[in-house]
């Protein structure tokens, strides 16, 4: 399995780990995320804070889940580590993981049929993470999907690229020329998974949403990682021992 996503991953810019997360981490932090999200956007009260309220109203959980031992626990599952860093590997000699914090979780309200994430790449999103250095993939997302996800609701597109034709002037602007150009030039592929899986993609895929009309609220959960060929200018984990580095510190500072 390792062979075919390392080769999947290096021709297409996309694969995903089967079975990577563990249903019960997935079904814990789910049930948690479900309950804040009907209590804290729903009722209001002096007990309620306005930041949490307003991260609900903008589709992302407030920052004290997303940095919870829940969340984390699925962001640093040994299977995936074991990935990325054969993955990396291929790069580099000493490899050392990191995870950007905090990492997103994102709630789509049922039936939003406007929850559309227009196609965009996410070096437009992350550009606190360095490029590459030498041929190394500068960091790689990692995408989640917990609950009220599927093939025809809310699930993830993305367009075929050819590895020598990398985008990197594509950003996140979907109504530049060179974006409608892109689009127009590529076939799309929703991505098949199921609960458990994760999709791995490289920074430079072009990729988004397909429209959410589920009964159920979309939860999701997506993080970037990166080895010591990446900078970055915000907070990060180091994989190996849980530290955390502030920003502009630490092995990774710019």
């Amino acid at each position: 399995m390792t062979s075919l996503a390392f080769e999947e991953l290096r021709m297409k810019g996309w694969t995903v780990l089967r079975n990577c997360s563990d249903s019960g981490d997935i079904e814990e932090l789910v049930k948690v995320t479900r309950k804040r999200y009907h209590n804290e956007l729903h009722q209001t009260g002096d007990h309620f804070s306005k930041i949490d309220l307003e991260s609900w109203t903008a589709g992302e959980a407030p920052l004290s889940l997303r940095l919870s031992s829940r969340c984390l626990k699925l962001c640093l599952s040994p299977s995936l580590q074991e990935f990325l860093k054969s993955y990396y590997q291929q790069f580099e000699s000493n490899v050392e993981l990191f995870l950007h914090l905090a990492p997103a979780l994102r709630v789509v309200s049922s039936g939003d049929r406007g929850a559309l994430v227009s196609p965009h790449n996410d070096y437009f999103y992350n550009r606190h993470l360095s490029r590459a250095v030498g041929n190394a993939v500068p960091f790689l997302t990692c995408w989640f999907g917990l609950a009220g996800s599927s093939r025809t609701h809310g699930g993830l597109r993305v367009w075929d690229s050819d590895r020598n034709r990398r985008p990197w002037g594509v950003l996140g602007d979907n109504e530049s020329s060179s974006m409608l150009n892109f689009l127009s030039e590529r076939k799309s592929h929703v991505v098949e998974w199921e609960t458990g899986d994760v999709v791995v993609f490289e920074p430079w895929l072009i990729h988004g949403s397909v429209g959410h009309d589920s009964p159920s609220p979309r939860i999701s959960l997506d993080a970037r990682y990166f080895s010591r060929g990446t900078t970055s200018s915000r907070h990060y984990l180091r994989l190996a021992d849980g530290a955390h580095f502030e920003p502009l510190t630490g092995p990774n500072a710019p």
